[in-house]
């Protein structure tokens, strides 16, 4: 008996996976095309993966992500324009060691998760800076910020607000997740910073300065998933971004990367494949040129690992009762906030 239609082109998704996984990306090209219409989206990424490591840049209207301005005309205009930046802004860029965390989030996000975050940092003595851009910040954000700058001598707080009509539920959810790639390049420019990529659900179980430190003579650094789709490669969690001519091209790609693909939809794990491709696609424009620190993927944790710096709440887990939330709530009570903040 020959399998339902629905069943077909499942079939075949699963197949692009496995082809990709082979490094046989032009049947996982077939494979892809072939499973059109799969009810499950998630698996038109593995046509984006396939036409990704093919070069094939052009924009595919079977395919979930513009690759379009990874075309080498585009890339070259956009080289030009770093280079024109980063000779305003290199002599600038010795007269600071600042690292700035940069993450994007909601009212309910930054209440929830960012207020603890900042906790977590402040109690393993890190001398980083925050900067919370949050969208549609609501009077209790903008007073919870003042509060935390009083309770927490010595760490730099600061943020942006912006005002944004919601485009659905899904859909603001990968905007929030992808404001804070943006605006990282402003960020770098006017605080004079490395720049951290973060979740604003991450906790800190130690002070990240080693991690920082191990960054030194890299343009950036990512803990890495060996093994693992495009979409997956790269985690959103902790991605340092240091003050380069490199960089500064990287953040300009991310930025027409996420913009040609905002004008076709909102993709979950956009986020994440951006970082990938941006930093792979950088890696073979400029042959190489871009030095890049890989990670373990112990550094960030959802288990909760005890030797684990950093504890990500990625998963559900973090509505639940968990090691992490117990931290979670720990640090609020420690620091005299209530624990539905």
């Amino acid at each position: 008996m020959r399998p339902a239609p629905a069943l077909t082109k499942t079939i075949y998704a699963n197949l692009a996976f496995l082809h990709n996984e082979l490094e046989d990306y032009a049947a996982a090209e077939r494979c892809g095309r072939a499973a059109e219409g799969c009810d499950n989206h998630i698996y038109h990424l593995w046509l984006a993966e396939a036409l990704f490591f093919q070069r094939k840049y052009v924009s595919d209207p079977l395919c979930v992500v513009d690759f379009s301005t990874f075309e080498t005309a585009f890339l070259q205009k956009l080289a030009d324009e770093a280079a024109a930046e980063w000779g305003a802004f290199a002599p600038a860029v010795a007269q600071s060691d600042n690292v700035v965390l940069l993450q994007s989030v909601d009212a309910v996000y930054f209440k929830r998760f960012a207020l603890a975050q900042a906790l977590s940092a402040h109690r393993s003595g890190a001398t980083v800076g925050f900067h919370f851009h949050i969208i549609n910040p609501d009077a209790e954000c903008l007073n919870l910020l003042e509060e935390m700058r009083r309770r927490l001598p010595g760490l730099r707080l600061d943020a942006t607000a912006e005002r944004r009509a919601s485009a659905g539920q899904s859909a603001d959810r990968v905007y929030y997740a992808c404001a804070r790639l943006l605006i990282a390049r402003q960020i770098m420019r006017q605080s004079n910073a490395d720049v951290v990529i973060a979740d604003a659900d991450i906790l800190f179980r130690a002070d990240p300065a080693p991690l920082l430190g191990q960054t030194v003579g890299y343009d950036l650094a990512a803990i890495r998933y060996p093994g693992e789709p495009m979409c997956n490669r790269y985690n959103a969690s902790f991605f340092v971004i240091r003050r380069s001519l490199p960089s500064l091209l990287f953040l300009r790609m991310l930025e027409a990367f996420l913009q040609a693909n905002f004008r076709r939809g909102y993709l979950w794990m956009i986020d994440q494949v951006a970082l990938y491709c941006c930093e792979r696609r950088l890696h073979a424009a400029t042959q190489g040129g871009v030095r890049m620190l890989h990670w373990p993927e112990t550094v960030v944790s959802i288990r909760q690992l005890p030797e684990s710096p950093i504890w990500s709440g990625a998963t559900t887990a973090k509505w639940a009762d968990t090691p992490y939330t117990r931290y979670q709530k720990e640090l609020l009570a420690a620091y005299g906030f209530p624990a539905e903040s």
